[in-house]
């Protein structure tokens, strides 16, 4: 029972703003600490215990809370990304239209071959996006979809369905439904995953919670 509480605590503040909504990462954070705090106290654990053993899953020996900044950043990199490849057609081509003007309006150039980027646009070597245009800090969904990129280390671009082969980014994008965005991890032991609709978030998750366990292991080893 504790552990449910603990749970609808973590998550209370943003399920229902999962996948529409910018929260900062700061603010994501301050809530991920809270959660943390509560486990501690409500279940009696030192302020020394590790962090990484709150969120494994308790068939793992963890303690299965969830960790509401990952929890947050794989529901949103999910949902961004199934807008840009919706079946819905007024869905698809108003996300892919909004993509395309917010990036030209920030005068960010189109990339070259060799050159890191997102959907075809130029990120800087910080892997921000190479906006040209002075004082525009307006914040929107495109951006923040290069930023969980970034964080998690997915890789888009825009491919011709069911197909391998990349598609340099054009305006003809918003209204071509043989186009869409191909989203890929790479897994710790340097495979390469495509994310699919349907286990996006949950690939994501797993990802961070390898993570955490390889760091949780090599300090308790």
């Amino acid at each position: 029972m504790k552990f449910q509480a603990v749970r609808e605590v973590a998550l209370a503040k943003i399920q229902h703003l999962f996948a529409n909504v910018h929260i900062p990462l700061k603010a994501l954070r301050e809530m991920t600490n809270k959660t943390v705090q509560l486990v501690r106290k409500w279940v009696g654990l030192n302020t020394h215990s590790t962090r990484g053993i709150i969120f494994l899953p308790c068939g793992e020996g963890g303690l299965g809370v969830p960790n509401v900044e990952w929890t947050y950043i794989a529901t949103r990199l999910a949902h961004l990304i199934h807008m840009l490849n919706n079946d819905d057609v007024t869905v698809r081509e108003m996300a892919r239209a909004s993509l395309l003007l917010d990036l030209h309006r920030r005068k960010i150039p189109l990339a070259s071959a060799d050159q890191n980027n997102f959907l075809g646009f130029r990120r800087k070597d910080s892997g921000k996006l190479d906006s040209q245009a002075k004082g525009f800090g307006v914040w929107s969904d495109w951006p923040d979809l290069n930023d969980l990129c970034n964080r998690t280390g997915v890789q888009l671009k825009w491919t011709r369905l069911n197909t391998q082969t990349e598609v340099p980014v054009s305006d003809e994008l918003i209204t071509d439904p043989s186009v869409v965005v191909k989203a890929d991890i790479t897994t710790p032991q340097e495979e390469t995953v495509e994310l699919h609709r349907d286990s996006a978030r949950r690939v994501v998750l797993s990802m961070k919670q390898s993570e955490i366990r390889q760091h949780w292991i090599h300090n308790n080893t």
